[in-house]
């Protein structure tokens, strides 16, 4: 039980640092192009 309340704390900050980290790589290439 306990793992279906971490799993739904963890998957959206996962989701969210995924796509943190998406949106700084693709301002990075923009810069670099």
């Amino acid at each position: 039980m306990a793992l279906i309340i971490l799993a739904s704390i963890l998957a959206p900050v996962l989701m969210y640092g995924i796509y943190q980290v998406g949106y700084e790589l693709g301002k990075t290439l923009a810069n670099v192009l």
